[in-house]
């Protein structure tokens, strides 16, 4: 699954939490060839991580939005309603898929940032670089997402 010259890598658990958003518990792996030696699918990588019983190194719980960049292929973005009244961590996915880099925003006030552009992905970007927005959190070397089901783990 790994070589031994590839470099450290980022993996992503997923899973959706108790209320609108998501879950994301980041591992940072600085030697993924030994980490996860004898792996040979996604499902054999992800009970490896389970296993291990190892703490994520950064853990995001209200991730209630992904805004995915650079990808014409993507179809519109079908949020539909309002933003919420309270603060949200948005993940922004920009590049190819191969070549993806993942940055999470958290938003204070998510009606004052995107008022009328909620559900509209470039019109969301565009006001979080208007508000001045940097991102909390951001990874180029994401290899593994595992998507878990509530209450998985």
């Amino acid at each position: 699954m790994f070589d031994s010259a590839d470099p450290p890598t980022t993996v992503f658990e997923v899973a959706p939490n108790s209320t609108d958003g998501e879950i994301f518990w980041i591992y940072e792996i600085d030697n993924p060839s030994e980490f996860f030696e004898g792996c040979e699918s996604q499902q054999e990588a992800s009970d490896r991580l389970i296993d291990s019983k190892r703490s994520p190194d950064e853990q995001i719980e209200t991730c209630g939005y992904s805004l995915v960049l650079d990808s014409p292929e993507d179809p519109p973005s079908t949020k539909s309603g309002n933003p919420p009244e309270k603060s949200i961590v948005i993940e922004v996915l920009k590049g190819r898929e191969n070549d993806q880099q993942h940055e999470f925003y958290e938003v204070e006030n998510p009606i004052d940032t995107f008022g009328e552009s909620w559900g509209n992905t470039t019109a969301m970007y565009t006001a979080l670089e208007k508000d001045s927005i940097q991102p909390i959190l951001e990874y180029d070397n994401v290899s593994l997402i595992f998507q878990r089901s509530y209450g998985s783990l």
